[in-house]
């Protein structure tokens, strides 16, 4: 499959995204991104592009660990449950 685009507006600035995994999942990214980058912005009231770029992705990046340590635990209830021993 070819990588199509979309773009994303974060503050002032248009980015380009693009992806392999079809037109639908480039535009829910950029959407999502888009989205956050704004909610910060005027929850932090911040001006600076690149503290809300930072910000984002920080933001980001806790919900990815904090996702991650929910899969691990989520995996370790499914091994608990198929031991026999347990």
């Amino acid at each position: 499959m070819e990588k199509q685009s979309a773009t994303l507006r974060i503050g002032v600035k248009t980015y380009t995204v693009s992806s392999a995994r079809g037109l639908a999942y480039v535009q829910r990214v950029a959407k999502l991104v888009s989205l956050r980058s704004e909610e910060i912005a005027m929850a932090a009231r911040l001006q600076s592009q690149e503290a809300i770029a930072v910000t984002t992705l920080i933001s980001f990046a806790e919900e990815l660990v904090q996702a991650q340590d929910e899969n691990q635990r989520l995996r370790m209830q499914l091994v608990d449950k198929n031991d026999p021993n347990v």
